[in-house]
């Protein structure tokens, strides 16, 4: 009986709550995977050439991170998270965007580094060795962070919303 109150206590929702939860956060991943999927083919539609090019793998990591983290901004919000109406993209988000992304793009540097100069590792494997860890940092970020107070507003607006569905006759 106490251990009924007390998980009742922390997690206040009801079977079907925990539920459509559960469902929503899935399928935000699933729909950030497929963003991250073509992502990270934009980036490396970027980075291959250049240092196939002969730019320093670095340099090109940066340049790709660039163009990628605004096109992961692009799609999170509208596509994944639902955030903004087009055309308008809320500065605020945009910056959390753009600090997730540095955060994971500084990890993403310094293990890049530590794979090819110190490890010997390939720069055309390392990026993709990266993805493992840098994937499920930005998400967690970005869902909890970057997106948050928009999700918040639109866990909000689902029970109005499933008020207004048409009554069966």
């Amino acid at each position: 009986m106490w251990y009924n109150t007390f998980m009742k206590t922390l997690f206040p929702f009801s079977d079907q709550e925990k539920t459509s939860h559960f469902a929503t956060i899935l399928m935000q991943f699933i729909k950030f995977g497929i963003v991250g999927a073509t992502n990270t083919l934009v980036f490396l539609a970027v980075y291959y050439p250049l240092i196939t090019f002969g730019v320093h793998y670095l340099a090109a990591n940066l340049t790709a991170f660039t163009l990628c983290t605004l096109n992961a901004y692009i799609w999170n919000s509208r596509f994944v998270f639902k955030a903004t109406e087009i055309g308008k993209p809320k500065v605020a988000a945009v910056v959390k965007v753009y600090a997730t992304y540095a955060l994971t793009f500084t990890l993403s540097s310094l293990s890049m580094f530590a794979m090819v100069d110190i490890f010997g590792i390939s720069p055309f494997i390392a990026p993709i060795i990266n993805l493992l860890f840098t994937t499920p940092i930005n998400f967690l970020l970005i869902r909890h962070w970057a997106f948050r107070q928009t999700e918040e507003q639109t866990q909000q607006a689902e029970p109005a919303r499933a008020n207004k569905t048409p009554k069966s006759m």
